[in-house]
């Protein structure tokens, strides 16, 4: 299983990590995990994601390890349950446990490729596409 995570090096090295770290699961292969720490000490509590494709729908599963998660989808909570299929657009924002948010924008680049080789970004690609297409 391959593990994209969504800090770059340059901002680790400036940062403390706490030990616990959010596991999440986009799309329905398994090349699509990523994880990374949860920073309860950062006063900026957004990631930014950059989605592969818009609007895409994207499988979520979250990680036992996540105390809460809370969903918008433009500016309207969504009902959320621990493994589910859902759509993504831009501006969404995804709050993770302790006041940790991702806000998904830009669906035009795809930093969660960082570190994924040519071959798993294809397959990523298909899957959205399957997703799009509604295909199972």
């Amino acid at each position: 299983m391959a593990a994209f995570d969504l800090i770059d090096n340059e901002e680790r090295s400036r940062m403390r990590f706490p030990s616990r770290t959010v596991d999440i699961s986009i799309g329905r292969s398994t090349d699509c995990h990523i994880s990374f720490p949860l920073r309860c000490e950062i006063a900026d509590r957004h990631l930014y994601l950059r989605l592969m494709q818009h609007p895409a729908t994207f499988r979520l599963t979250i990680g036992d390890n996540v105390k809460s998660v809370h969903i918008w989808i433009n500016g309207n909570p969504v009902e959320l349950k621990r493994d589910m299929f859902m759509p993504v657009s831009m501006n969404d924002v995804i709050e993770l446990g302790e006041r940790l948010s991702i806000t998904i924008s830009d669906p035009l680049n795809a930093p969660i490729f960082l570190g994924a080789s040519e071959e798993a970004k294809k397959r990523m690609y298909e899957e959205v596409k399957k997703h799009r297409n509604g295909i199972q």
